[in-house]
């Protein structure tokens, strides 16, 4: 059996401490768990789909597959001389 919650779950960032805070029995606190810093802004922000991540560098795509290299060629096998 497999678990899904009922809602997706929404997170901000804080602009004080830039940590992750998580929302909390479906809403979101008004002040930041780790430095006290108000979040109504952000949140605020969050909701209108204004929010952006200053300090994240932009999502880089993963580079297409490489061809696997060649193998080297086998040894030519010795000739028969004759003395």
């Amino acid at each position: 059996m497999c678990f899904r919650p009922a809602t997706a779950s929404v997170s901000v960032n804080c602009p004080e401490c830039g940590k992750k805070i998580n929302e909390v029995m479906g809403t979101i606190p008004n002040v930041c768990p780790f430095c006290e810093a108000d979040l109504k802004e952000t949140i605020a922000s969050k909701k209108l789909g204004l929010q952006t991540a200053p300090d994240q560098p932009p999502i880089s795509l993963p580079s297409p597959p490489q061809p696997p290299m060649a193998a080297p060629k086998a040894p030519k096998p010795p000739s028969a001389k004759a003395d």
